[in-house]
């Protein structure tokens, strides 16, 4: 009887060593921390695995998990965030961890619990009949749901690029409409910030007393966002940009005897902007509402008397589309 207790204790202890060594390797140190030199991360990331182990349908579910921990100087507070990326949930916990009593294995209990709770809603079913008070776990559905929703590895795509289309309305207040249109490639800095660079478009015609003006703006700038996550799939984005354009304009004019003329000059402008936006999967689509003001454009004749420019205040929006990718990808 006690030689097949130790036997079982042995085996256990083996097995629990194997995962520890496989799963910690395999999840690449998956605890970050800021501001906690005292902390002992890799500690924290084996016993982790060591409480998600006691709950087997967890432990296949590590690969791909991130933990920050952010401790507030000058306490003994630790802000713990979970990011389950089969899920999609961010779990966020503060709690007092005493770095002198034994606060690396209290950091691990919030995280396995934290992780445990990304996926209760999704393990749980209805109660069977025959035992209305232990519900039954649904692994294979689960995982049916997780293959659909995510691919593991997209939290760690640091490069956004971004196409986007939409309308202007130049000169305000009487102001007129233009077509708008961008690219842009930004990085990824801690998932909150997002600064890049832009090219931009924009072609229009405005009709003026004596006849019109064509024109068009090519602007080459840089911008930064920052970004608030309401959910896994929702977020809100808002940022400034300040770039430089080229500009041509060329007026027509309808009344014999008068001339129109062109030109051509280079301007600057400055915007501000904001917007909800959607994750599918790489990608994010963001509808983009933005105004600002055109420092200086170049200022054409139409006919004797009528001067027309691209100067002043505008308003705009657009819908942007985002894609992400590393630097794997890239090669």
């Amino acid at each position: 009887m006690m030689e097949g207790w130790r036997s079982q204790l042995i085996i256990r202890l083996v097995a629990t060593m194997l995962l520890i060594a496989v799963y910690s390797k395999r999840a690449g140190a998956f605890v970050h921390a800021t501001d906690c030199p005292l902390f002992d991360l890799h500690a924290i990331t084996q016993l982790v695995i060591i409480e998600l182990q006691t709950s087997g349908q967890f432990i296949n579910r590590v690969d791909g998990m991130r933990v920050n921990l952010t401790c507030e100087p000058g306490t003994d507070y630790v802000n713990i965030e979970v990011w389950d990326p089969i899920t999609e949930k961010k779990m966020q916990r503060t709690i007092s961890a005493n770095t002198r009593d034994g606060a690396d294995r209290m950091l691990a209990l919030a995280i396995a619990q934290l992780y445990k709770a990304s996926w209760s809603e999704l393990l749980l079913k209805t109660p069977s009949p025959k035992n209305s008070n232990a519900p039954s776990v649904d692994v294979a559905a689960a995982e049916a749901v997780a293959r659909n929703t995510f691919r593991p590895g997209d939290e760690e795509k640091e490069w956004m690029a971004a196409i986007g289309a939409g309308a202007r309305r130049l000169s305000l207040p009487n102001g007129f409409p233009v077509f708008h249109s961008q690219l842009s490639i930004g990085k990824n800095f801690k998932k909150r910030w997002f600064p890049g660079l832009y090219l931009g478009f924009d072609t229009g015609e405005a009709d003026v007393v004596l006849g019109a003006v064509r024109f068009f703006n090519l602007s080459l700038g840089a911008e930064c966002a920052v970004r608030f996550n309401p959910s896994a799939r929702v977020v809100f984005d808002l940022g400034t940009s300040l770039g430089g354009t080229w500009s041509h304009l060329t007026a027509q004019v309808d009344f014999p005897g008068l001339t129109g003329s062109a030109t051509s000059g280079f301007s600057g402008e400055a915007t501000l902007f904001t917007g909800p936006g959607l994750r599918l999967r790489d990608l994010l689509l963001r509808l983009q509402i933005e105004g600002g003001y055109t420092i200086k454009n170049p200022i054409v004749g139409v006919g004797d008397r009528d001067k027309f420019t691209l100067g002043g205040y505008f308003i705009g929006i657009s819908l942007r589309i985002f894609y992400a990718f590393s630097k794997k990808q890239m090669r």
